[in-house]
């Protein structure tokens, strides 16, 4: 019987999931497994989930935009979705859904194993305000950090001042250029949870070359640790940027690496974390996501 898992989103093209959860099978040493990109408009949501559970789908993760709007229709709700109001990655069992968040966990993951660890009282500046962006600054806070989101979307920013109202290291504040120039000057580490820059929208950033060539001449850029949530391209014109400037980056794609392990083991049990060669997974995902 195969074992079937997926992902749910719009867009989802340009994913390397597949790809990605293919290895993880293959180390786990699991036979005929097939992972799913399902491309899913907002009316067809329910349906297309609906039909996994159906074929008896081991899980699945969810992508943007809906990763706030799953939060009504699982059985059941793991704290690190509780604690962030948002679900990234499902499992079913017994055809009941139970709903967790993987970003946070492997955003820190990606930033601690391949930049640096953060100490406590450090602070973080997080470009963006959805579901991505929560499970993040839910992570981000229980480290201790001090924890600034600049926000585009007035509606998602009300949601989010809300939900982390009563955190005392957390602040939020509209996007503009000074506002960013400012926090980037005074920041350890920067995350961008945006879409700006995925494929196609390869030549665009968030930080302009003005904003970093300004900030160059200010601090020690070798001092700032950058994520850019997309993983493609692996590297996006944000981390390009950075880089040239002398910040250390870290890509989207070990990002996404350290969600499918998390994912994997919720949906099969396996923890392959110390047990495979994650630069040559890296590596190999890196030809799908130039």
């Amino acid at each position: 019987m195969s074992t079937i898992s997926a992902l749910i989103g719009y867009p989802v093209k340009h994913s390397v999931s597949n790809y990605l959860f293919s290895l993880l099978a293959n180390y786990a040493g699991i036979d005929d497994y097939h992972h799913l990109k399902i491309a899913t408009e907002s009316r067809e949501i329910k349906k297309k989930i609906d039909s996994l559970v159906n074929i008896e789908c081991i899980g699945f993760n969810i992508t943007m935009p809906y990763k706030l709007r799953v939060m009504d229709i699982v059985s059941e709700i793991d704290d690190s979705a509780l604690n962030s109001g948002a679900i990234n990655c499902i499992k079913i069992k017994n055809k009941k859904m139970i709903g967790y968040n993987t970003d946070g966990v492997a955003a820190w993951q990606a930033i601690s194993r391949n930049l640096k660890k953060p100490k406590i009282g450090e602070t973080v500046l997080i470009i963006g305000s959805g579901g991505t962006a929560r499970s993040i600054i839910e992570k981000t806070l229980e480290f201790g950090l001090k924890t600034c989101v600049l926000y585009r979307n007035d509606d998602e920013a009300l949601s989010l001042k809300s939900f982390f109202s009563n955190r005392s290291m957390f602040s939020i504040e509209k996007l503009n250029d000074k506002i960013l120039f400012d926090k980037l000057n005074e920041i350890d580490f920067l995350i961008n949870t945006t879409p700006v820059g995925m494929k196609p929208d390869i030549v665009n950033s968030l930080v302009s070359s003005e904003i970093w060539n300004k900030l160059s001449k200010k601090r020690n850029l070798q001092t700032l640790y950058v994520l850019d949530v997309i993983l493609n391209p692996h590297k996006t014109k944000l981390l390009k940027d950075a880089e040239r400037y002398g910040a250390n980056t870290t890509s989207g794609l070990w990002m996404m690496i350290y969600q499918g392990l998390e994912a994997f083991k919720i949906w099969t049990e396996f923890d392959l974390l110390n047990s495979i060669d994650l630069m040559s997974v890296f590596k190999r995902l890196k030809n799908f996501a130039k």
